[in-house]
């Protein structure tokens, strides 16, 4: 679209270049499509950038370009004529293809000119490009058959600033039976809806130069004004009949030209003039995903947001983001979300009662209905405007419980033998498999986390017009309530079928508008370089290295040494990356695997702010790779610290003989089999784990002290695997405020002097494989997931995957689960 504006002004604006060259050296092709913005073309005649800029559109672009001297042509070399092109980026794929057909008219010939180009990236920021041209023009011998290669490069280390550079004829090819002169083009633009560009044409042979400058505002959206001067002149060699080649030079003089642009979305047209030589110009560029801001108002609408998928810190991802997107977008009138009859994590729950909040501040009205509704469910839907129930539904408030497995009678009868070391009764990680019930301490723990997070519920609750604390202790004693009787007290506005959500929808916004899946909804292109926050979402256990055991223990989620590590790396070398943001919900695992991330993580916040967000639970090695953080922003519900080491192993000797299995080691040395779990430990071995688990802990410790700035000696209080909510981490200066996700990413702007519009990038997870993605985006075909839903577990019992590699180990083996 941008195309238009510019390719149109190129033909244009250039009296000495117009349309075309001199026969000889027949302009470059219009396929081009400049470098000012992802797909946009230059505001003059010779894009600098030529194809180079190909691969910086989002899809398709096809148009069509005119020309016409108004007096007839007043040099050999003023042609006039049309193009239509095409330019393809292909998807996934850092390269692009294009083409044009050009009529050309001179004084005395008629010809066709055919140009082929292709375009990649080197970098972020450096591109490349080459195209070929060939004229065909079976009635004018001379020229007839001529070809050019042409070179070009841009470099765009801002979205608002771009160099450019391009070399035609490279290798001067012959026309006329004279070699075509080689021309170099450099020129440079700032801005990016408002523009200032300048760019000058060197001739290697004849000395031809040209220098000249634009500008382009928009004083109305999606209305362009543009305009552009310059100063040069040509020397051509051309062919005149019955003379055969002869030189024809333009003296120096000045020229002009301006025009304007609309933008109707995806189509844009344009239309200009220059002078002194007369002519007009005209272009019609459609592309795939509009370019340029369109002149038609936006439409209103609301968006849904589905609460009842399989819910992981991807999805939460998306979800703010989505929300934040509504908020920032006046014609997004309104968010419609379909509540979830299943938990909903405590971090997750605080976080969207917030947004929910922020956007009904902020004149979006908010909509919530389901079929059923829970404690964190319904504790959501209390932020909202209307909640609305199926007729056959319900609303289930029996207050918060949370249950521990203990296994050692279990392990006992299997002929499994646990056994563990850890500093400080409050480190209970091990309790679940060595006893039958929570030692004091751990109770203690609990029930203090428990209360801390039905505190929170009830804040939550109270959003709700009519909520009292009294009313909360009758709720909870009702249990399951029907419509009907949540109409009665108060808990829903109504009840309504799925297919009447539509109608509600529009009651509540006082009019119809349409209801996105805000996935489909396209958003304004990233540009190249475009500086901007990266966030990492760090979920599930930390491992050295994949294992099959992931399967085999129900572990659907893993973090992986060597793949984070190389996450965190991309982030901190990427330059386009101004601030990090790790979104951790972990409950630990591996104390080494940790400790090396711990270690990459203290180096990357020296290079640029880490901002950390705690989810739902960041115990022990979580706490240890958030504590590096420049801040760190926790939820009142979030489940943290468990600052501690434990290690030991589970030995399966009696299992294997109660089996009928016998066991037989030949060893050197009487530890040699120290590690083995066809034994258990023996006296000295247990007290050699406690002292290899005495140095890790008090790496730990000293971790801990060094990124929280807090005294070494004080630190024991807060550590020793006693578990903290993030409200009582907060007063105890674990972590520096209350916030989720978009907190985080909003602080992280902030330090890193950013605009809040300024692009987010997902860096972890990397996403699906090229084959995956390319089979979805073409073909609309999802593939099946690699990751498995269903997990094996004999018995009943979970042992998480880190406990079957080996130790030490910063992990809560079990996750609070409160419901």
């Amino acid at each position: 679209m941008k195309l238009s504006i510019l390719i149109l002004f190129a033909l244009l604006i250039l009296p000495v270049t117009a349309f075309g060259q001199s026969a000889p050296e027949f302009p470059h092709s219009l396929t081009t499509p400049g470098f000012s913005l992802p797909g946009e073309s230059m505001l003059f005649g010779q894009h600098p950038d030529a194809p180079a800029s190909m691969v910086s559109l989002k899809g398709l672009r096809l148009g069509v370009t005119g020309m016409e001297y108004l007096e007839g042509a007043k040099h050999p070399w003023s042609i006039s004529g049309e193009s239509v092109f095409f330019v393809y980026p292909v998807p996934l794929l850092s390269f692009a293809v294009g083409g044009s057909v050009d009529m050309m008219r001179g004084p005395e010939w008629n010809a066709a000119r055919i140009n082929v180009a292709f375009g990649a990236a080197i970098s972020r920021t450096l591109f490349w490009g080459m195209r070929y041209s060939q004229i065909s023009a079976p009635t004018f011998a001379p020229i007839n058959g001529a070809g050019s290669f042409s070179l070009s490069l841009r470099w765009q280390p801002h979205p608002y600033f771009g160099l450019t550079l391009q070399s035609e004829s490279l290798f001067m090819e012959q026309a006329y039976e004279i070699p075509m002169d080689r021309i170099h083009r450099l020129g440079f633009l700032i801005g990016q809806h408002n523009q200032l560009w300048a760019n000058i044409h060197l001739s290697e042979r004849r000395g031809d130069y040209q220098a000249e400058a634009g500008v382009r505002f928009m004083p109305l959206k999606g209305l362009y004004i543009w305009g552009s001067g310059g100063y040069g002149s040509l020397n051509r060699d051309f062919y005149q009949t019955g003379t055969g080649v002869v030189e024809g030079d333009t003296p120096s003089s000045w020229y002009a030209g301006m025009g304007i642009t609309v933008s109707l979305g995806r189509l844009a047209w344009a239309l200009g003039a220059r002078g002194p030589n007369p002519s007009m110009g005209w272009s019609l560029v459609w592309d795939e995903e509009s370019v340029l801001k369109s002149i038609i108002p936006d439409p209103e609408y609301a968006i849904m947001l589905d609460f009842s998928k399989s819910w992981d810190e991807k999805y939460h991802f998306k979800l703010v983001t989505y929300a934040t997107r509504c908020q920032a977008d006046y014609n997004c009138r309104g968010v419609v979300i379909k509540a979830s009859d299943g938990h909903v994590g405590w971090a997750w729950a605080g976080e969207w009662s917030r947004i929910i909040t922020r956007l009904r501040a902020s004149g979006r009205k908010v909509l919530v209905y389901g079929y059923s509704m829970s404690n964190s469910m319904y504790a959501i839907a209390c932020a909202a405007d209307r909640i609305i129930l199926y007729p056959g539904g319900s609303i289930s408030l029996k207050g918060l419980s949370m249950t521990k497995l203990y296994f050692a009678e279990g392990f006992s009868k299997l002929g499994v033998k646990a056994q563990f070391a850890r500093f400080s009764q409050f480190k209970s990680a091990p309790e679940a498999f060595t006893n039958l019930s929570p030692s004091k301490e751990d109770m203690a723990t609990m029930s203090s986390i428990l209360k801390m997070v039905e505190r929170q519920f009830r804040i939550m609750l109270l959003k709700r017009k009519g909520m009292g604390h009294k009313k909360i202790v009758d709720l909870f004693l009702k249990g399951s309530i029907n419509p009907v009787e949540a109409i009665k007290l108060g808990l829903i506005d109504g009840m309504r079928y799925p297919d009447q959500m539509d109608m509600e929808s529009a009651r509540m916004l006082k009019t119809r508008v349409p209801l996105f899946d805000p996935s489909g909804i396209k958003q304004e292109a990233t540009l190249p370089g475009t500086r901007g926050v990266a966030v990492l979402l760090l979920e599930g256990e930390i491992v050295i290295k994949s294992s099959m055991t992931n399967f085999l223990t129900g572990s659907s989620k893993q973090l992986v040494l060597k793949k984070v590590s190389k996450a965190l790396s991309q982030a901190m070398g990427d330059p386009r990356i101004r601030a990090v943001v790790l979104r951790i919900n972990s409950p630990g695992g591996s104390a080494l695997a940790s400790d090396v991330l711990w270690r990459t993580i203290s180096k990357m916040n020296y290079a640029k702010p880490v901002i950390v967000s705690f989810g739902n639970y960041a115990t022990s090695g979580g706490y240890y790779l958030g504590c590096p953080g420049r801040k760190i922003l926790a939820e009142s519900a979030t489940i943290t610290g468990s600052i501690g080491i434990f290690g030991g192993k589970f030995s399966v000797g009696d299992l294997l003989r109660k089996a009928g299995v016998g066991v037989t080691t030949i060893k050197r040395s009487p530890h040699a089999d120290m590690s083995s779990i066809y034994r258990p430990y023996t006296d000295e071995e247990m007290l050699q784990l406690k002292s290899s688990l005495k140095y890790s802990y008090f790496r730990f410790l000293a971790a801990v002290a060094k990124g929280r700035s807090l005294p070494l000696n004080s630190m024991e209080k807060l550590a020793g695997g006693r578990l903290w909510t993030g409200e009582q981490a907060k007063k105890r200066k674990l972590v520096d405020g209350i916030g989720g996700l978009s907190e985080a990413i909003a602080m992280a702007k902030k330090m890193a002097k950013l605009s809040s519009k300024s692009p987010v990038y997902l860096v972890y997870p990397a996403p699906p494989s090229l084959l995956r993605q390319l089979i979805t985006k073409n073909l609309g075909i999802p593939l099946p997931s690699t990751e498995s839903k269903a997990a094996l577990k004999p018995l009943g019992i979970s042992v998480p995957a880190s406990l079957l590699g080996p130790g030490p180990w910063a992990r809560t083996p079990y996750t609070l689960t409160i419901k």
